[in-house]
């Protein structure tokens, strides 16, 4: 499921190759060292508990690095295998992850769906039905 030192002929892969994990997230360990906003701190007290990115304390030269990548041994790809350096640093075993909303056709529909019953709950609370309240 990842690429490292053993298998990975000492190069970086095209994304999607190795199955994915659990979630359906390919390359989530190995490969690359993901690159986080996250300055680097010692340890994890005082960390964010909401998922947000940690931008106070620590040392602000340093950004987190996780993951592993593919020069690393099998044992060391994990999320939370953690590394740092500086964010001016560019090797080929840093990367990053984008991350995008998918909005779909049924999502859009369903969120219209929420606003119609809004407006009818709004309109039975004022005494306006209108056509909406008929059954």
């Amino acid at each position: 499921m990842a690429w490292y030192s053993s298998n990975s002929n000492g190069q970086t892969h095209p994304v999607g190759i190795k199955q994915p994990n659990a979630f359906g997230l390919y390359d989530m360990h190995g490969n690359v060292w993901e690159w986080c906003t996250d300055y680097y701190h010692n340890s994890y007290v005082g960390a964010p508990t909401d998922g947000s990115a940690w931008l106070s304390g620590g040392d602000s030269s340093f950004r987190v690095l996780r993951g592993g990548s593919w020069n690393n041994n099998a044992n060391n790809l994990r999320s939370a295998n953690r590394n740092r350096n500086t964010p001016d640093n560019r090797n080929n075993n840093n990367g990053f992850r984008l991350v995008a909303v998918v909005r779909t056709l049924r999502c859009q529909n369903r969120r219209k769906g929420l606003r119609r019953a809004h407006v009818r709950e709004s309109r039975a609370r004022s005494g306006d039905e209108g056509d909406f309240i008929r059954k």
